[in-house]
């Protein structure tokens, strides 16, 4: 699994419409479960780094299947969109 971390919801929207345009296909990273509604009454915590993490974070194209061509693909995409990190 290898995830991109953006500035915020703006650069993660721009960027998942640069992904798809270039026919990658990418992903929001999970949705907290606390946040989700059969489970909002009983969150334990604010869980402010979950909440973070989704609103930053994007799963990119990661699979051992992947040919060259769309490894490719995907790093000009992610070269050209001036991002400040990468998580593995």
């Amino acid at each position: 699994l290898m995830g991109v971390a953006t500035s915020g919801a703006r650069e993660k929207k721009r960027l998942l419409k640069a992904l798809a345009k270039a026919g990658c296909e990418a992903r929001p990273l999970w949705v907290p479960l606390p946040t989700l509604l059969p489970y909002r009454s009983s969150a334990a915590s604010a869980i402010p780094n979950a909440r973070r993490a989704y609103a930053e974070i994007i799963n990119i194209p990661s699979s051992t299947g992947l040919r060259e061509e769309q490894v490719e693909r995907v790093a000009a995409v992610l070269a050209s969109a001036d991002l400040k990190r990468l998580l593995a």
